[in-house]
């Protein structure tokens, strides 16, 4: 994608499993794995209300447990374009529980499932971390459901941040440890607040 050859570290290969489309707007959408059932119900109202927009961007995530599963889940409820950035190669999904949500990608042709990893490669803890690049790196903007101030989710956000992105984080209560990542990001003026 035009968007991650811009990166100075963009992977040199990109594998995929899918549909791919040329050169559309993207919307990451991260977050904790331990997400809140109000989140993932506020990510399902901001992808619903997304899929009726004029030209809807694609939803990206990491087809992770939480709030990267909850928007993939409803891209697809809405049909809008999803890619998957995954950690591992493409040869099998991880984790499987998501494998329905994998396939249903791939089956409907609404997109993609990516790797920059060959087909055998299992999951290891660094490769996600790099995986996360892809996320930011693909997408123009980047959306922070819920996250703590350490993890995944914040490491996508300083990387999105650093090509130039548009941030934007949902706000919660300081006294929520899944909430002090997206307020630290408001309160940094790296991410634009939103509520909808």
């Amino acid at each position: 994608p035009q968007l991650l050859l811009e990166c100075p570290d963009a992977p040199l290969f990109l594998y995929y499993k899918g549909t791919l489309f040329h050169e559309q707007n993207a919307l990451a959408i991260v977050g904790t794995r331990a997400a809140s059932e109000g989140c993932k119900e506020i990510i399902r109202e901001i992808v619903g209300e997304v899929s009726q927009r004029e030209n809807p961007p694609i939803i990206v995530s990491g087809l992770a447990y939480g709030i990267d599963i909850c928007a993939q889940r409803a891209a697809i409820e809405c049909n809008l374009r999803t890619y998957a950035v995954v950690a591992n190669g493409l040869g099998t999904i991880y984790p499987a529980a998501n494998r329905d949500v994998a396939n249903q990608i791939i089956n409907k042709g609404i997109g993609a499932i990516l790797s920059e990893y060959p087909c055998n490669s299992l999951t290891q803890k660094s490769y996600f971390l790099e995986r996360n690049r892809i996320i930011a790196g693909i997408s123009n903007w980047l959306l922070v459901g819920e996250s703590g101030l350490k993890g995944g989710s914040m490491v996508t956000a300083k990387i999105a941040f650093s090509y130039g992105r548009e941030i934007m984080a949902i706000p919660g209560s300081p006294l929520t440890q899944n909430a002090q990542g997206c307020n630290q990001l408001i309160k940094h003026n790296m991410a634009a607040l939103v509520e909808n």
